[in-house]
Order: C-alpha cells, then sequence, then structure tokens
C-alpha cells in the first residue's frame, strides 16, 4: 500500500511531463486532483495547482535571502522590487498560471486527468499540491495503519500537520513524516 503513494506522485510528475494528455490515474490521486482543481476555481486562482514554477522561483528568492541573512543592505540580491528581471519574470509566471487555457480536465468513468496548457506557457507552469501533498500523505498513511488494526497515537509532519488514530493510554505509535 505504501507503494500506491509512491506511485501517485511518480503520476504526477508523469502528468506533468505530459501535458495536454489524457493520463489514467489511481482513485486517490483523481480525487486529490479533482479537490486541488476546485480548490483554484473556487479561490478564483489564490490557491493554484499550478504554481509549482512559481513556488520554485520564490524558494531561490528565499535561499539567496538565507544566504546573506536579514542585513538590508543585500536586499537588493533578492529582492524583486530591486531586480527588475526577476519581478518580470514573476508577474509573467503568475500571468500563465492564471490563464483559462492552463487547467484540469476530468474523466469520471475513467479516472483520467488532462492537464491543459498551451505550449508557449509550459516552461512556466508546474502541477504542485502544495500543503494538500502533505495531507495526502497523511491521510492515506492514516487509512493504511488503520485497516492493519494500528489504531492508536499519531502521524505528523515536518510542516506541522498532525493527524490522530486514537487514544490508547499503554500503547501509542508516533509517526513523524519529514519531507526534503
Amino acid at each position: 500500500n505504501c507503494l500506491v503513494i509512491a506511485f501517485d506522485f511518480a503520476k504526477l510528475k508523469y502528468i506533468n511531463d505530459n501535458p495536454n494528455t489524457w493520463i489514467n490515474v489511481t482513485d486517490s490521486l483523481y480525487s486529490l486532483l479533482k479537490e486541488a482543481e476546485s480548490l483554484r476555481i473556487n479561490t478564483e486562482g489564490k490557491y493554484s495547482i499550478f504554481s509549482g514554477k512559481l513556488n520554485e522561483l520564490w524558494g531561490d528568492i528565499f535561499a539567496t535571502y538565507g544566504v546573506y541573512g536579514n542585513d538590508s543592505s543585500n536586499v537588493t540580491l533578492f529582492d524583486p522590487e530591486y531586480d527588475s528581471n526577476k519581478k518580470e519574470l514573476i508577474d509573467l509566471t503568475v500571468n500563465k498560471i492564471n490563464k483559462e487555457t492552463t487547467n484540469l480536465e476530468f474523466k469520471d468513468e475513467t479516472k483520467e486527468v488532462k492537464f491543459n496548457v498551451l505550449e508557449e506557457d509550459k516552461e512556466y507552469v508546474k502541477l504542485d499540491l502544495g500543503l494538500l501533498e502533505t495531507s495526502f500523505y497523511i491521510d492515506t498513511l492514516k487509512k493504511l495503519l488503520l485497516e492493519e488494526k494500528l489504531n492508536s497515537g499519531y502521524i505528523s509532519s515536518n510542516d506541522g500537520m498532525i493527524a490522530t488514530l486514537g487514544i490508547n493510554k499503554n500503547n501509542n505509535m508516533i509517526i513523524n513524516i519529514i519531507f526534503i
């Protein structure tokens, strides 16, 4: 069952690498992608499953910030407000993510997903589940453990998410998931 989790995220990479193609996925990944697309639509893009490249850009900015610390004299090295090229790339990426042509389509009867993105937008758009990914891992692991009658303890992640399995004063299991 743990292989199913790894398979789902290998399949997510496959979807990223093969846009505009119908791809069959597991029930769990299908549900997760539908939930993520629904969140994108209902929040008018404030949460977007397509923000993977944007997250990478910001990650690079914060990594640069980490190297130079809080020294405000170095702010021009990492702040897009002082680097017009970086700001332009971020703005362009946001615009590509929010295009109506960037979306997911679903075939309920066959559990197929299609990641629609224009050819010229591919380098700016990447599927990324964000915190939904952590929730998915924890929920899936919880279901697997409960199916195996391991029903006492909790699961936690390094980003602060927790799921309880149940409480038994004599025998609690603790599982920590660390994402790197």
